[in-house]
């Protein structure tokens, strides 16, 4: 419980960081162009901070739910009264909102770069089409891309359904 809260305070961190960046963005373009590109191009900010990110997004959401799964499991009767004002702040009582809320915008983060790495396959496999090697993997992306013209893009997260 005590790493879970670490992870969050750490996840807390990481969103006022990503919000301080995209704010530049409104006030002044040329300085969030320059950190986008420090962010995307610094090696270790792309390959051992995002997957230490993506561990603590993922461990945070799991744990979460398994302690919310131990709490209820640990009385066989519920109270016959429960004033949530008296016994909880309103956070913890609303916390699976605020990580709802938090999540919608990740999914959406997820189509957005998996969209992007759909197109970016497509624009290097065009050149090559005229060969049967292409003409397999053209094949391919084509049933990786008719989801996506449909707007489908369930199966990139969980497979094909």
């Amino acid at each position: 419980m005590v790493f879970n809260s670490l992870l969050a305070f750490f996840l807390m961190v990481f969103i006022l960081q990503h919000f301080a960046i995209n704010i530049l963005s409104v006030f002044n373009p040329d300085l969030f162009n320059e950190a986008s590109h420090f962010m995307g191009n610094n090696p270790l900010v792309q390959f051992v901070l995002q997957p230490v990110l993506i561990f603590g997004v993922v461990f945070h959401f799991v744990m979460g739910f398994v302690l919310e799964f131990k709490n209820k499991a640990s009385r066989n009767v519920s109270y016959a009264v429960n004033n949530g004002n008296a016994n909880s702040t309103w956070m913890s009582r609303n916390m699976i909102y605020s990580g709802g809320f938090i999540l919608i915008f990740l999914r959406a983060g997820l189509n957005q770069a998996l969209f992007l790495l759909d197109l970016l396959l497509h624009a290097l496999l065009k050149p090559c089409q005229q060969t049967c090697i292409a003409g397999n993997f053209q094949k391919s992306n084509t049933q990786i891309q008719v989801p996506i013209l449909k707007g489908d893009t369930k199966m990139y997260l969980f497979g094909r359904i």
